[in-house]
């Protein structure tokens, strides 16, 4: 599993919004995006969170053709369908996190990010906020949102894991993390 981890962690994805004026790149872990010069004042609140959710969707697209393509020249199967499932506990697995919501946000509130199943992405941006924000604090709190999201579905799923699959976390450590959440 070494170098199916490596080649996850060398994936790059590229999508732009269906306007064509902004840009996300996912390198590994890290994804960044970015206006075409001159386009961010051309936003009003509601426009930007269409095509904000509709670009981290079409990047989470992305994400799963190139995991798929990288578990394939492993020789290893994703299985992503309940009804492709080895077993109950799997097939449950995959339906609950076809539905898992997940949120991101800042501790200013301002770019929120909302996923279902890591596939339809929704944005929320705080009314105002384009006309007191420059396009640099912009960018930096969805970035910021978006990691929040990110670090929201890694906690949601390993505890759907523990589960469907029995992985023990102790209940402290459950309290703790949803405390924290």
């Amino acid at each position: 599993m070494g170098q199916v981890a490596d080649d996850l962690k060398a994936l790059i994805i590229t999508a732009t919004s269906p306007d064509g004026d902004i840009k996300c790149t996912l390198k590994g872990r890290e994804a960044k995006f970015g206006f075409r010069p001159g386009r961010y004042h051309a936003y009003d609140e509601r426009a930007l969170e269409s095509q904000l959710g509709r670009l981290l969707t079409l990047m989470s697209i992305g994400y799963r053709r190139g995991h798929s393509d990288v578990m394939r020249r492993a020789g290893l199967v994703s299985i992503l369908r309940a009804e492709d499932a080895h077993d109950e506990a799997q097939a449950r697995y995959l339906r609950a996190a076809a539905e898992l919501s997940t949120v991101g946000r800042t501790a200013r509130n301002i770019v929120r990010f909302k996923a279902t199943g890591m596939r339809e992405w929704r944005c929320r941006v705080l009314d105002g906020a384009l006309s007191t924000l420059s396009e640099e604090d912009f960018v930096t709190e969805a970035q910021e949102s978006g990691r929040a999201l990110i670090q929201d579905y890694r906690r949601q799923i390993r505890f759907l894991r523990d589960e469907c699959f029995g992985l023990d976390i102790p209940s402290v450590t459950r309290e703790r993390e949803r405390r924290q959440s």
